[in-house]
């Protein structure tokens, strides 16, 4: 479904809507297993949002990158789009993400062996909580409890 949206916005001249189709694409791909070729769609959709100047869903995509790149080991790499995808919260206000990219931070961690991950974990139901989005909170508590496992 993906791969068709990005064909017909480019058969139409719909640069936006090829963007978002392509993050989707890329996910997708991610969501398969095949994080390299998702990562690469991501990139590409990334690029052109950059030339567009659309910000749009910027943390969320940086946060799916950021999954895909700790399922391929490159937990720096990991860590550094979830930092940036902080940074694109706080510039473009674009908060309905943040306990998301808390939540993700915490699973990139909790997959490094390194610490503080329930600490990430809690600060994404914190928002959850303030956002009162369902979903969100509980993705946060599972969370929570994978990483008092670990």
């Amino acid at each position: 479904t993906a791969t068709a949206m990005v064909a017909e916005a480019e058969e139409r001249s719909m640069a936006l809507w090829a963007v978002f189709g392509r993050h989707f694409l890329g996910c997708s791909l991610i969501g398969r297993g095949a994080a390299e070729a998702g990562l690469a769609e991501i990139h590409r959709a990334r690029g052109d949002a950059e030339k567009l100047k659309n910000k749009i869903f910027l943390p969320m995509t940086l946060s799916f990158e950021a999954e895909a790149l700790a399922s391929l080991g490159r937990f720096e790499e990991a860590l550094c789009q979830t930092e940036l995808a902080m940074r694109a919260i706080e510039e473009t206000g674009e908060l309905w993400w943040q306990a998301e990219v808390y939540r993700i931070e915490g699973e990139i961690l909790i997959a490094s062996g390194r610490p503080h991950a329930e600490n990430r974990m809690r600060r994404a139901l914190e928002i959850a909580d303030q956002q009162k989005a369902k979903l969100l909170q509980e993705r946060a508590r599972a969370g929570i409890a994978d990483a008092a496992l670990h």
